[in-house]
């Protein structure tokens, strides 16, 4: 799925529930909760074909939530082409999460 045209932003889109679930891949993850690592990380991949989320479960109880779009929808692994970070652990609890 990729509802937004080029210009939109997943993080614009309120309450956001992508059906089905398999749309999402939770991860366990090690690294910093950073922007930058996660990109650094995930551009590095390539995602299931369905996939349009990442869950990273990170230590301590962390979660970041990211989009990606990947280069191609039919193969079924593609190489990740993009990442949004929608959420890191500071934006979740100021948010009041």
């Amino acid at each position: 799925m990729n509802d937004l045209s080029p210009s939109q932003r997943w993080s614009s889109v309120r309450n956001l529930v992508p059906l089905p679930y398999r749309r999402v891949s939770v991860q366990p993850y090690s690294g910093p909760m950073t922007v930058d690592a996660i990109a650094a990380l995930l551009l590095s991949r390539e995602a299931y074909r369905r996939t349009d989320f990442i869950v990273l479960r990170g230590e301590t109880s962390k979660y970041a939530v990211v989009a990606i779009p990947r280069a191609e929808s039919e193969p079924l692994f593609s190489r990740i082409t993009s990442v949004e970070v929608l959420a890191l652990p500071e934006t979740c609890r100021a948010s009041g999460s």
